[in-house]
């Protein structure tokens, strides 16, 4: 389950990006889920945010629209990260950003 868009993608690209190296915003694409599921046999969901766990049952509540439960045979739990902001002077200001996923792109071109 991914709770965003984009399952794979080149977060090393992204300076490159933005600044005009990379030209073509697809070319940061690494892979889409049905490539993830032919090439790995792994079910990948995009915009799927999964709010519960249950080891006995062996299955997860996902909430898109509306709320599903869903079985597993394995589960892996990747919690991914958030950028840090550190405490300096200056930081809070607007002209400030920071780079951390493909949405962030917006903000500098």
């Amino acid at each position: 389950m991914e709770k965003g868009y984009y399952v794979s993608f080149a977060n090393c690209g992204l300076p490159y990006y933005i600044g005009g190296v990379i030209k073509d915003r697809n070319a940061l694409f690494v892979s889409k889920p049905e490539t993830i599921d032919i090439k790995y046999h792994v079910d990948v969901r995009i915009n799927s945010e999964v709010i519960a766990i249950n080891p006995e049952k062996k299955s997860v509540t996902v909430k898109i629209n509306k709320t599903y439960e869903l079985t597993y045979d394995k589960l892996l739990i990747s919690t991914g990260s958030t950028p840090i902001h550190p405490q300096l002077e200056g930081f809070e200001r607007e002209n400030v950003l920071t780079l951390w996923n493909l949405s962030d792109t917006r903000s500098y071109l």
